[in-house]
């Protein structure tokens, strides 16, 4: 008997078939919305970051414009010329302060019997205007509306238009107390947007570049751009902008992030407050070039739901570009904080030094002035010639070496100083800054808080094939237990932490600048002596 033939085998195919389709689409969707959803949010933090430390950047280079003029102001008011009273010579002074320093507008020296000593650009009866001064002959301070600037005893006041209503003026004032007696005070007025274009001791060129300075009640100071082609009204409040009402709803908030419109154009913005100038640093970018990475990340989940047949590829392709992507945004932000890292140890030591030689010129004699001057323009040299962030080991040594010379001036006698390194190791490549600075710690923590001379010694050593190693290491007093053990955890994280980073140049600074250059495999590890501390520095062997 022959059983009759069914029709229900190719039906149930096709149903088997359309049941896994619309499985294998429904999957691949859901897993393709869950990638999109991980990957905008790692790409909007991404894109934070990067703006974080761009405009952490920008404050720097700020910060190292106006401590020009504080510590310009501070060595004018401990003067002798200052300190005796010396007319002729304080205008010659206030008249070289005033060459050195393009953007400054008007400069003077008082004391509390009423005597002014302006500028030969100054007219003395501005100053005799200003509200300060009535308040400084009856024994009182200024009213500052600023901070004091850590680094130096000046203070920065209320910013003002100047008489052409053009230009905001930041006046600065310095104040020499006894008894807590002002004895003597000196001021200054600063164009801040002229300081910007002048462009001089910085690593940008201020008119090129998307960023404004506001005051914390939300004045614009200074738009650089729009400064040098004159078609922005300065000290004007702008709370028609979403970021800057963001800012005034939120005044507890160090920095902040918007993305809104202006003029038909998205825009995504950042702010970051200056806490030692008073002042607000403002990155704003269109949001096309910050974020497009995500409108190509997007048009993925679409492409895998229509081309299931597929969708294996596809799936494996869009998470080779997303994770692509998030490279690339990592190394741009990288790239950003490297730069306000190294902008930050670039001046850090010169200025002090400046400082040092203000005071040891007028104890010491002519020949150490002599030398130390060589060195510094050495040094000065050094820095300036050559912004590649690689040089030779030799190049780097060198600059070390000046450094030492004027610390041999500063500290004579309080410590001996040994260099060790085999000539073939000479034209190692190796970070700029990442040596000298961990010389500088045994200075800060071991010949200045030791009575009994202190003994550095650098090395530099193959460890294997291609890595060497630079060894820092004094017999001062050395560190605590729980110190180390904090410096040894701030260098354990894969970036540096913006919340917990301390404003002095560190061994994290260094250790991080040389992970990202070389990666996670080099960097600095500490070790204690006793007495005493050593500090391995780990880098590649690379040869130019």
């Amino acid at each position: 008997m022959t059983l009759p033939h069914s029709s229900l085998g190719p039906q149930m195919y096709k149903r088997f078939w359309i049941i896994i389709c619309g499985l294998l689409l429904t999957i691949s969707t859901v897993s393709s919305i869950l990638v999109y959803v991980q990957v905008s949010h790692e790409l909007t933090n991404q894109m934070n970051q990067r703006l974080y430390w761009e405009a952490k950047f920008y404050r720097e280079q700020l910060d190292q414009i106006f401590l020009r003029a504080a510590l310009r102001l501070d060595n004018l008011i401990m003067s002798t010329s200052a300190i005796s009273g010396n007319r002729e010579l304080l205008q010659n002074e206030l008249q070289l302060m005033n060459n050195s320093l393009p953007s400054l507008t008007r400069s003077w020296l008082a004391y509390p019997d009423g005597i002014l000593i302006p500028s030969p650009s100054t007219r003395p009866d501005h100053v005799l205007k200003l509200m300060w001064w009535r308040e400084f002959l009856q024994g009182h301070s200024p009213k500052i509306s600023g901070y004091p600037m850590g680094r130096s005893q000046a203070m920065v006041g209320k910013p003002f238009l100047d008489q052409t209503g053009m230009s905001p003026l930041v006046p600065l004032f310095s104040l020499d107390l006894h008894s807590f007696k002002i004895r003597r005070a000196a001021g200054l007025e600063l164009d801040i947007n002229q300081a910007l274009v002048d462009n001089k001791g910085v690593d940008i060129d201020w008119t090129n570049e998307p960023v404004s300075i506001y005051t914390a009640s939300g004045y614009l100071l200074a738009s650089p751009y729009h400064y040098s082609t004159g078609n922005f009204k300065m000290l004007m409040r702008k709370d028609n902008s979403p970021l800057i009402r963001q800012m005034l709803l939120q005044p507890d908030n160090s920095f902040g992030f918007k993305l809104y419109y202006r003029d038909h154009q998205k825009i995504v913005g950042i702010y970051l407050h200056d806490p030692s100038l008073g002042m607000v640093i403002v990155v704003e970018r269109p949001a096309a070039e910050v974020i497009n990475p995500m409108r190509h990340i997007a048009a993925g989940p679409l492409v895998v739901a229509i081309l299931s047949l597929i969708i294996a590829t596809l799936f494996a392709a869009m998470l080779y570009t997303s994770l692509r992507r998030i490279r690339e945004a990592q190394q741009m932000t990288r790239t950003a904080e490297f730069r306000a890292l190294q902008a930050h140890i670039n001046p850090h030591f010169l200025f002090n030094t400046l400082d040092h030689m203000a005071g040891f010129a007028v104890m010491s004699g002519n020949t150490a002035l002599v030398e130390m001057i060589r060195s510094l323009a050495n040094i000065f040299r050094y820095t300036t010639r050559n912004l590649s962030a690689i040089v030779s080991l030799r190049e780097e040594l060198n600059y070390l070496n000046e450094y030492i010379k004027l610390q041999q001036i500063r500290f004579s006698g309080r410590f001996t100083f040994h260099l060790t390194v085999p000539e073939d190791l000479l034209s190692t490549q190796v970070l700029k800054f990442c040596i000298q600075p961990l010389v500088e710690n045994c200075f800060r923590h071991g010949v200045e808080k030791s009575l009994d001379p202190i003994a550095i010694i650098v090395t530099v050593v193959p460890i294997q094939e291609n890595i060497i190693e630079i060894q820092v290491s004094d017999d001062g007093p050395g560190i605590t237990d729980k110190r180390l053990a904090e410096v040894r955890a701030s260098l354990q994280g894969e970036h540096l932490d913006l919340e917990n980073r301390c404003d002095s140049v560190g061994i994290a600074n260094i250790h991080y600048r040389i992970r990202y250059t070389y990666g996670s495999s080099y960097g600095i590890i500490l070790e204690p002596l006793n007495p005493g501390l050593v500090v391995r520095l780990r880098i590649p062997r690379r040869t130019f």
